[in-house]
């Protein structure tokens, strides 16, 4: 599971801009509620995109991470969390086949 602190980002950039969907499902945790949502839906551009940022207060638990390739081709991925350097990313770039996805589940 990846932990969001108040205002930490979760950031990614694709090898092509449009090409991969995205979708990033978490629980934003306050002192009075714990709320499970879509926390991003998209696609990322092939520079860095802040996917999600965790609202003041907040802490994120991000459950779920779906990525899709529609295209016809191979497409790559990376994804970052508080920044953007090399420092920051969660895993390096992955590719995903033409037609196909991968799922990051945190539990």
């Amino acid at each position: 599971m990846l932990i969001l602190n108040a205002t930490d980002t979760l950031s990614a950039t694709a090898g092509a801009s449009t090409a991969l969907s995205v979708t990033v499902y978490g629980l934003e945790v306050t002192s009075s509620a714990q709320t499970f949502k879509r926390l991003y839906q998209g696609q990322p551009a092939s520079t860095v995109t802040t996917l999600y940022t965790a609202p003041a207060a907040t802490q994120t638990l991000v459950k779920t991470i779906t990525v899709a390739n529609p295209t016809g081709g191979a497409q790559t991925i990376a994804f970052f969390q508080v920044g953007t350097a090399a420092a920051n990313a969660i895993l390096p770039a992955i590719s995903i086949d033409a037609g196909g996805m991968a799922v990051y589940d945190g539990d």
